[in-house]
This record gives structure tokens, sequence and C-alpha cells, in this order.
């Protein structure tokens, strides 16, 4: 793909692998692919002579990609801003380019979400080096049997329209990513002023709406799109995961303030789960594009949606275990685990979070441990 780019332009393109590579590691792929294809669409746009470069290299479970170019490089004290959404850094020889948009936006957000670090630093006009930091835990081969599971393509029925109501436009233009290609129409709006005084409320199949925005919060916009006779779905986003949206109990036959509530950043499985459930979505999933997960896997059996607490989990221990679900770190898990298991009070516990364990269902492991921490 990007050797065809650079051939084009007559610029030399390069792989170098800097050490030896796992045949398999365990990523969120759809959002690695991305990023990457976002850093080398940059360096392939912004490079009219000399060569890019992708470079991996792989230790103690964390991949390095390092994308360097020859292009027209930027000032250093500008390198932070071009991740800012839609920043354009421009000099003379730069004039007739496109800008970035929010394409290294994106990519530094996705990054984050995936627990890992982006970093520039470049020259001006000498070129630029993206280096991309990420946990990948490795999957031993010889101890995993593989099955297909198909993606999510799209859903059946009318094409819904989604309004995205947020001052974060990292957050706003990562919503759209996720929803556009599945054939969502999503709407972005900065604030709640800007959504109060849009003229076709009445289409919006449902609202995102950020709970702190400067003016109008996300609870006050959707109590006056109540007010307006507004009946959709609506779902609450935050930035603190631990916070819970205050809302008054409605009275028999008032519609709720709100639907569903998810916290930044925004994960595609559970903004994915959410839409399904508020819009009774029914997917349609390509059979032929294939994830590869261990099929012996053991069926849960566990009742989670049993509201008893767990017993003899603490809070640190449930937030050790999300921040180590958040980067895929299966060790670390199961140190905590095997901690758990020594004290012999959370066999309960122990149990659902194995069952997630060994099907790589990090998401899971994070839901049932924030439920665990509000309880």
């Amino acid at each position: 793909m990007f050797h065809l780019q650079a051939d084009a332009k007559n610029i030399q393109f390069e792989y170098i692998a800097r050490s030896s590579i796992p045949s398999v590691v365990i990523a969120d792929e759809k959002h690695l692919r991305q990023i990457l294809i976002n850093l080398l669409s940059n360096a392939v746009k912004f490079t009219q002579e000399g060569k890019i470069s992708l470079s991996v290299s792989y230790r103690n479970q964390v991949a390095v990609f390092t994308i360097s170019d020859t292009g027209t490089g930027i000032a250093q004290a500008d390198a932070e801003r071009i991740f800012e959404p839609f920043e354009r850094i421009r000099t003379s020889s730069q004039s007739q380019i496109q800008g970035t948009g929010l394409g290294l936006t994106i990519s530094k957000l996705l990054t984050e979400i995936m627990g890992g670090e982006i970093v520039l630093t470049s020259e001006l006009g000498v070129g630029s080096t993206f280096r991309l930091a990420l946990m990948l835990p490795r999957v031993f081969e010889p101890n995993i049997r593989l099955q297909r599971i198909a993606r999510i393509e799209s859903y059946i029925g009318g094409t819904k329209t989604i309004m995205v109501v947020d001052d974060d436009a990292y957050h706003r233009g990562l919503i759209s990513e996720i929803l556009t290609p599945l054939g969502f129409i999503v709407l972005e709006l900065p604030d709640g002023s800007a959504c109060c005084n849009y003229e076709d409320l009445d289409k919006i199949d449902l609202f995102l709406l950020d709970i702190s925005m400067p003016g109008m919060s996300g609870l006050l916009l959707v109590e006056t799109l109540r007010k307006k006779g507004i009946s959709v779905p609506v779902i609450m986003v935050s930035a603190d995961a631990y916070e819970t949206p205050n809302e008054a109990t409605p009275e028999d036959n008032e519609i709720p303030l709100y639907d569903e509530y998810i916290t930044k950043p925004v994960r595609d499985s559970i903004l994915l789960d959410k839409l399904a459930n508020a819009l009774s979505l029914t997917w349609c999933y390509d059979v032929d594009t294939k994830k590869e997960v261990p099929q012996n896997v053991a069926r849960i059996t566990t009742d989670i949606n049993n509201e008893t607490p767990f017993e003899g989990v603490t809070e640190d221990d449930y937030r050790e275990l999300i921040s180590l679900a958040e980067i895929g770190f299966i060790d670390g898990i199961n140190k905590v685990l095997l901690r758990l298991e020594r004290a012999g009070e959370a066999e309960r516990f122990i149990a659902i979070i194995r069952s997630y364990l060994v099907s790589y269902q990090f998401e899971k492991i994070i839901d049932v441990s924030k439920k665990g921490l509000l309880s």
C-alpha cells in the first residue's frame, strides 16, 4: 500500500525488523492499523524526496514502531501542537499541502486508549520521526487453537443519526471514526447551545452528551432536550471513570433523563454495546473478515449479574485490575489473581476474571472490576 504511494513519488520506502517479532500478540487490531495508517500516510504526504522507513522492535512485551521520513519537518517548538485538532503547521514549502486534520489527533488518542505512548521528534528542513510504543503481550502459539469470529460491519434497518455534543474535538472525532464506517450519520457539535439551536433535533435517533462542558453541562442539556419533547435515547459521557451522573428518579410515565453512561476515552466495544441496547440494533457481521482467538475457552458459568458485592477484593485490587486490563497485561492480572487466591476469600471474583482472561476479554474484566468498585 505505502510502497506504491512512495514509488509514485519516487521516494524510497523501507521496512526494518530490529528484533525477533512474535507471530501472534494480543492487540486491538483495528486501532493499531488505524494509527499506523495515519502515521505512514502523513509521512508520504509531507515527503517530497528521500525516503520513509518503518522499523519495528519487540522486547519485554513492548512493541516499538518507528516511522521516519526525510520530509519538510517542523520546528521542535511546534511538535506538541501538531497533535491538536485540525492544527496545521505551515512553512513556505508546505503551503500547497493539505493539512493533517484529525489524523494525528486520533492517532494520539487511540494510542492513549491502548495504554501506549507516541512521541514526535522533528527538525525543520530535515524530517520527522514518530515513535509509537505499545504493550502487546505475546501469545504462545503451541498453547492455543484458533477459531474465527466475524467483525461488525453494519446494522439492520434504516440509517441512524447520532448527535455527539462534546467540547473535546478529540473525542468527537474518535466517536465519528468508530461509527461512520458502520453506516451511522454522526453530527458533531461543540456545546449545549449549538445543540439546542439545531433545527432538526426531531431527526436525531440518539444523543451522546459529554457531562462536563463549559456553559451548559450535559445534564442541563439533556433536561432541556426532554423539556423540548425529545424522547430518543441519550448516552452520557464522562472523563471520570468513577463518577456517576446524578439524576432525579423519574415519575411514572416520565421519560428518564438518560439511558446509558460510558466513560472516556470511549472504547469501541463498550460504545457499540450501549448503542445496540439503546437503539435495539441487530448487527451485521463481515464473515470474510476474521479474527483469531483461542477456541478452548471455558464458558462463563458464574452469574456475573448477581448484585452481591464480591468478598475479599479491595478498592486497590479493582483499580489495579482496571489499569492492567486497559493495557492487556496478562502476567500482571495473573499476579493479582494469585495474590487474591492466597488470601482465600475471593473465589467468586477470581473465577469470573479467569474465565474472561483465558479468552482475552479485557473489556469484560474492566466492566466487572468497575462494578465491584462501585458496589
